[in-house]
């Protein structure tokens, strides 16, 4: 509606813009058509994480063919994520879940393609998946988890090679190129998601990893539990 990014980080302000400046993107573009696409609700907000949730079943079928599993197990893996509630309940949606989590199953893929074919364009492609899914949402940074250990293995692999190998031609890439494309990674990937964290910091004196506390009040805040054993029945009726 504004097209341009918020002057706070109330609310859920405090999020990154990717998912945000999608739908806007793709609500102009339908708009240059004459529909107005906000007078009927939200359905056509919602049309983007729909596809968005679509593509992320054919990602799932490509991550369990580039794993090398056989067509039954591709199959089980493609039925998980086509049958799974929440890809309907986010494919709905009008937020930035479903955004964060195509991102993520993409830069899946490319992990495990970087692992099995350690070349530039892949680790780019990994860099740009990542960034994205963090300029969605900052959580999508957790496939570092996965990530991070395989650049690990890809370099020990390396190393390993170079000390033992009787051929020198058996090695297809040095250590000082692997330097340069994690170096080419981080490049792109860092700008990419948290530079709107940066800007908000600077902008707008946001934390860094700012997420907003529950209320109180609320009934998602439980600061007043501990480890010890309670009773159950006494917070029903307290709550009640």
């Amino acid at each position: 509606e504004k097209g341009r990014l918020p002057d706070s980080f109330a609310g859920q302000y405090y999020h990154g813009p990717l998912s945000h400046a999608m739908i806007a993107l793709f609500i102009k573009l339908v708009s240059l058509t004459g529909i107005d696409p906000l007078a009927s609700g939200a359905s056509w907000l919602q049309a983007v994480p729909c596809v968005l949730s679509c593509f992320t079943i054919v990602i799932a079928w490509k991550i369990a063919r580039e794993l090398g599993l056989g067509e039954r197990a591709c199959l089980t893996v493609e039925l998980l994520v086509a049958f799974h509630p929440v890809f309907y309940m986010l494919s709905g949606s009008v937020n930035n879940d479903m955004v964060m989590i195509f991102f993520f199953f993409l830069g899946i893929l490319y992990t495990v393609r970087y692992f099995n074919r350690p070349a530039m364009k892949h680790i780019l492609m990994l860099a740009a998946a990542i960034g994205c899914a963090m300029m969605s949402k900052l959580s999508g940074g957790m496939i570092a988890f996965f990530t991070g250990p395989v650049f690990l293995m890809v370099l020990v692999n390396c190393i390993r090679q170079n000390r033992f190998a009787a051929d020198a031609t058996v090695m297809r890439f040095t250590v000082k190129q692997l330097t340069g494309q994690f170096a080419a990674f981080l490049a792109v990937c860092a700008p990419l998601g948290l530079w709107h964290s940066a800007r908000n910091l600077i902008v707008l004196g946001q934390p860094l990893g700012y997420v907003p506390a529950p209320p109180v009040d609320g009934d998602l805040y439980v600061g007043q539990y501990g480890f010890q054993a309670h009773n159950p029945k006494a917070r029903s009726e307290e709550h009640t």
